[in-house]
């Protein structure tokens, strides 16, 4: 799950402004270069500005990435970062497997050789 970007979506201009204000990112003033100012700032990660959020922007974003939108923000906002962690566990083991396969067929295949 991209967090990043369906955070982005939900969130208001004055938001968006705050979390480049917060960061020190320059950028102009118009909102998808706002986005792209956040979205490429590597310490701007969702745990840090998800609290910018309302709570109904939070519900947005749990709607729009398909998860149960009911509960307060704070419970809502611990929850999506719990999925992202997870999602990002399973990427990091997947990756790891397919390194693993692929190290053991170059072994064979130095072997044959």
């Amino acid at each position: 799950m991209r967090l990043k970007p369906n955070i982005f979506a939900v969130a208001s201009t004055a938001n968006l402004r705050q979390i480049v204000e917060d960061f020190e990112l320059s950028v102009n003033d118009k909102r998808e270069l706002l986005i792209d100012a956040i979205s490429s700032g590597r310490r701007c990660t969702p745990e840090h500005f998800l609290v910018y959020l309302s709570e109904p922007e939070i519900k947005q974003v749990c709607e729009v990435v398909g998860f149960e939108w009911k509960g307060r923000k704070i419970d809502l906002i611990a929850r999506l970062l719990e999925l992202r962690r997870l999602r990002m566990e399973q990427r990091s083991r997947r990756a790891a497997r397919q390194s693993l396969a692929t190290s053991h067929s170059t072994n064979r295949e130095r072997e044959q050789t």
